[in-house]
């Protein structure tokens, strides 16, 4: 938790970008840029055990982006979903001076490579089980109110940097925000991608119930992001402590479309332990998918998910899944 004085400066740090993000706004002006997306979905799960119906449609997203420019240098950015409930995913106001640029409000955490991504933008149509556990059950985490600072310069070392509340973007309700987390990645560029090392760590705070639940939260990860000729590789290796509960686990996934091609198959294996000091709670998930695309923003998807989650794994899996996706980006 930041001392009073560490409070104090970062009180003081948000009134100045504040008043400067206002001040170029009412100076220049504004250049408006609207996009989103929607998926609708149809998904049939294999050898129910204890989960929901094992066949429906969904509108599984649907998302509208809005961003307003002042200038080369000041942004402001909206970005509304309006599945399962209408919320507010980012509202930001952002400065840049490339390489450098800053972040306040609400924006997604920079953890690894899964988390702060779009689901629009995942090869897979879900994110991985050890990234579901860790940031998306608690409350999605992955979205957070804070101040953010980014060094981004295409070659060589990167780096983010996130101070933030430490509770689920669709949580208003904690009665004292004492949680403050520290998020960051450093990355290098390697030939065709980057690698990279993240961590989230600090205490975080969620509602269950009537109760405030308050719980620290040490996440470390490794990412792997490439792009070799048709070739997509993926992977992910985290291991984290949250709650007293000790959990590891990560993912592999590659894609191979070639130059031009409408076709992308693709292949993620993804594993979780869900509780290093108990039994029986182990998840092995391998998913082939094949993507279509029938323009440049959209694309049918079938994908096939196999899964072995034993008795002590929560929620209940089914051994199986089969989905079919259209997704268009607007």
């Amino acid at each position: 938790m930041p001392t009073p004085s560490l409070a104090r400066a970062c009180r003081l740090t948000l009134v100045v970008l504040a008043v400067l993000v206002t001040a170029a706004a009412m100076a220049a002006p504004v250049k408006f840029f609207v996009s989103g997306y929607v998926q609708g979905r149809i998904s049939d799960r294999i050898g129910d055990q204890g989960t929901p119906a094992n066949s429906y449609f969904d509108i599984k997203r649907a998302s509208i982006y809005m961003r307003a420019s002042v200038n080369e240098h000041v942004t402001g950015v909206l970005f509304v979903s309006g599945t399962p409930n209408a919320r507010i995913e980012h509202a930001y106001a952002e400065y840049a001076d490339k390489p450098y640029s800053a972040r306040l409000g609400l924006a997604p955490v920079p953890f690894g490579y899964e988390a702060p991504i779009s689901s629009s933008g995942l090869l897979t149509l879900e994110r991985s089980q050890i990234i579901t556990d860790l940031f998306i059950v608690p409350g999605v985490l992955l979205l957070d109110r804070g101040l953010y600072g980014f060094y981004m310069p295409g070659e060589g070392f990167n780096a983010s940097l996130g101070i933030v509340n430490g509770t689920p973007v669709n949580d208003l309700t904690v009665p004292e925000k004492s949680g403050k987390v520290i998020v960051a990645r450093l990355g290098h560029s390697i030939s065709g991608g980057q690698i990279g090392a993240s961590i989230y760590d600090g205490r975080r705070e969620e509602t269950v119930g009537n109760a405030a639940v308050i719980a620290d939260a040490t996440i470390l990860g490794l990412d792997l992001q490439m792009k070799r000729g048709p070739w997509t590789i993926l992977s992910e290796l985290v291991d984290g402590e949250d709650n007293n509960i000790d959990k590891w686990g990560g993912y592999v996934t590659v894609g191979y479309r070639r130059e031009g091609s409408p076709s992308q198959p693709y292949l993620r294996l993804d594993y979780e332990d869900q509780n290093e000091n108990a039994g029986n709670d182990v998840f092995r998930r391998a998913t082939v998918g094949y993507h279509y695309y029938l323009t440049p923003t959209s694309k049918l998807t079938a994908e096939y998910e196999a899964i072995d989650a034993k008795p002590g794994f929560s929620p209940a899996q089914p051994e199986g899944r089969i989905t079919g996706q259209y997704q268009i980006i607007y």
